[in-house]
């Protein structure tokens, strides 16, 4: 599957180089897309998400020791509306994949959800 369109992350699972993480992938990050935080409603946690465009390179996907992951899969861009993703970037990410798209570093503002 080496050279599949992959979005990425260095905080989040898809980051090669955070070896206890399950997705196992190797990905070579482009350009930013977008930016968002979370921000805990108790004060507790901030969070920066990062968002790249970037090419899986090689590896693997593989299950999650993690509690908090759901599952660890490739969708179809069709199916993203329907998967419950943390933050909420189902549309964002179908936007940003459909032909001709040309922008990136979107700052997408507070996204914690309940």
């Amino acid at each position: 599957m080496s050279g599949r369109d992959v979005f990425t992350s260095p905080f989040h699972p898809f980051h090669p180089c955070r070896p206890y993480l399950p997705f196992r992938l190797e990905v070579q990050a482009g350009r930013l897309l977008c930016v968002s935080e979370t921000l805990y409603p108790d004060g507790s946690r901030h969070i920066v998400n990062l968002v790249f465009r970037g090419l899986e390179k090689g590896g693997e996907i593989r299950p999650s020791s993690d509690t908090r992951v759901e599952a660890c899969m490739f969708v179809d861009l069709g199916e993203l509306p329907e998967i419950r993703l943390y933050p909420p970037l189902a549309a964002f990410l179908q936007r940003a994949c459909s032909p001709g798209y040309r922008g990136g570093g979107v700052y997408l503002g507070r996204l914690w959800r309940d």
